[in-house]
């Protein structure tokens, strides 16, 4: 199952937090064989569906959106990290705390990045993978 196809149904927090981690591992391994654009790409999702699973934390849904809801919950159906930050009710806390670390992943965007042409750095990567383990633990 691609990463477009699992964004765009229903998943279970359940799922979601289970995707996440597993997105995660898949970045430590691209990580570690120096393949660094396909790493971003994949901690920019961990983020995303980490945050979509703290959306539903807060308003007590069992997967996201509800069932049948993507009419009614566009504004969720985004992989704008900033969007999800604000919608997740845990902004204040991680722009208070983590200030560094949400600066250095806040610009992820799929869209970019998928069309992008220049390499990103070793060290680039390896701030961006600390910054999301940072903020996951915060979430």
């Amino acid at each position: 199952m691609g990463l477009f196809l699992i964004l765009s149904i229903n998943m279970t927090r359940k799922e979601i937090g289970q995707k996440a981690r597993q997105y995660l591992q898949d970045a430590q391994i691209l990580i570690n064989g120096k393949r660094y654009e396909g790493a971003v790409y994949l901690l920019g999702y961990v983020l995303e569906l980490s945050l979509k699973r703290a959306i539903c934390k807060c308003l007590d849904w069992q997967e996201y959106p509800p069932e049948g809801k993507w009419d009614n919950y566009r504004t969720f159906k985004s992989h704008n990290l900033v969007v999800l930050l604000s919608l997740s009710r845990k902004e204040k806390m991680v722009r208070k705390t983590l200030f560094t670390e949400w600066s250095n992943v806040s610009q992820w965007d799929p869209g970019t990045l998928r069309y992008r042409s220049k390499k990103f750095p070793k060290n680039d990567t390896i701030i961006l993978y600390r910054s999301v383990l940072n903020i996951l633990k915060a979430l």
